[in-house]
């Protein structure tokens, strides 16, 4: 399991989502590292890691 499909997982909790509509929205999150104490609110910056609950 990807981090792309554990947001899906996630989101289809509480919509229904076709497949190609999974897709489409998961290509609009792009994963990237932090480094610790790093502020991620930033320009053009995706945190990487899920914290799901």
């Amino acid at each position: 399991m990807n981090n792309k499909s554990k947001i899906v997982d996630h989101f289809k909790r509480s919509v229904n989502l076709t497949n190609v509509e999974a897709i489409q929205f998961s290509d609009a999150f792009k994963a990237a590292k932090i480094k610790k104490r790093q502020f991620i609110v930033e320009p053009n910056f995706v945190v990487k890691q899920l914290i799901l609950q």
